[in-house]
């Protein structure tokens, strides 16, 4: 991308679920290959992408990004990792433990820059949290992927917890409402960043409403007012429309988004050297989408049952 790629570069991260597992509802070429994935990195490593995500339970993903670390200056990029999501058992301070040191052994690494909770209710028990607060040692910061904004809130209101990963998309209006807000800006010590900003794909130009409906609901008038946006904002399709809006939102940090190749990776780029959305440009979003009412089943791809129309 050259010298000249805009400043907002600097608050993406790359995902890699997609590169340990199939993943997201307009996925029709499955899991990336292993040399796709190690391409697809290296493009976004030379982009000027400085912040790699992954997880223990993205398949064969830590794997493959401890793989290409080696072949780069680990010391220009930051890696965040997940906790794997650890059942009830007489066992699971030891599980924790056991996660933690396989993500450091597939990533290559004595210690992990963000290391978080794949589920915020294990932080909550008391046996795992000991367990991965004695295990500072080997990460800079302890962070949550939080699976709804009721979790981040309580996330923010934990001082161990430095850095955040949520759920944010211009379908959804809550982070922007004072119940989120204003406990922020209490903590600002914590990083924030987004995530399914594409709503695993809802929010492209692939989702074909007619076809699909999310758990039960025809989301079609949204996508219709979605689309109705993308015009009257002046830009290049519903996924532009989208990360615009997240880069817009000056109190997050960072974006995280996938890809499924180094093509589809090389055409994100484009998108991001677009300006992001203004804060009127957000309110416009914000006024057209905000009577909706979008349900949280839509909105929380763990209730999703898709129904093939």
């Amino acid at each position: 991308m050259g010298s000249g790629k805009p400043l907002h570069f600097k608050k993406l991260a790359l995902g890699t679920v997609q590169f340990g597992t199939p993943y997201g509802v307009t996925n029709s070429h499955g899991q990336t290959s292993h040399d796709e994935a190690i391409k697809t990195m290296r493009l976004a490593y030379d982009s000027g992408i400085q912040f790699f995500d992954t997880a223990r339970a993205y398949g064969t993903a830590e794997h493959v990004l401890g793989e290409f670390l080696m072949q780069i200056d680990k010391g220009r990029v930051l890696v965040g990792t997940k906790l794997a999501p650890i059942e009830n058992d007489s066992a699971m301070g030891q599980r924790a433990e056991e996660s933690l040191r396989a993500s450091l052994a597939a990533l290559g690494r004595t210690k992990i820059d963000i290391f978080m909770y794949h589920r915020w209710a294990n932080h909550k028990n008391a046996e795992i949290r000991s367990r991965v607060l004695a295990l500072h040692e080997h990460y800079e910061k302890l962070g949550v992927s939080a699976l709804n904004i009721e979790e981040a809130i309580e996330a923010l209101h934990d001082s161990d917890i430095k850095f955040i990963q949520m759920p944010c998309n211009l379908l959804d209006g809550r982070p922007l409402e004072s119940k989120f807000q204003d406990i922020r800006r209490s903590r600002p010590d914590v990083e924030i960043q987004l995530r399914s900003v594409l709503l695993q794909g809802v929010l492209t130009e692939s989702f074909d409403p007619i076809k699909q409906k999310i758990a039960g609901h025809d989301i079609g008038p949204m996508l219709k007012i979605v689309d109705r946006l993308v015009v009257k904002l002046d830009r290049v399709n519903r996924r532009d429309l989208a990360y615009a809006y997240a880069l817009g939102l000056d109190w997050a940090q960072s974006l995280v988004f996938g890809v499924e190749s180094s093509k589809q990776l090389g055409e994100n780029l484009k998108l991001f050297t677009r300006p992001p959305l203004s804060r009127n440009e957000i309110q416009t979003v914000r006024d057209a989408i905000g009577f909706l009412a979008v349900p949280e089943e839509v909105l929380n791809p763990y209730q999703w049952k898709l129904i093939d129309s």
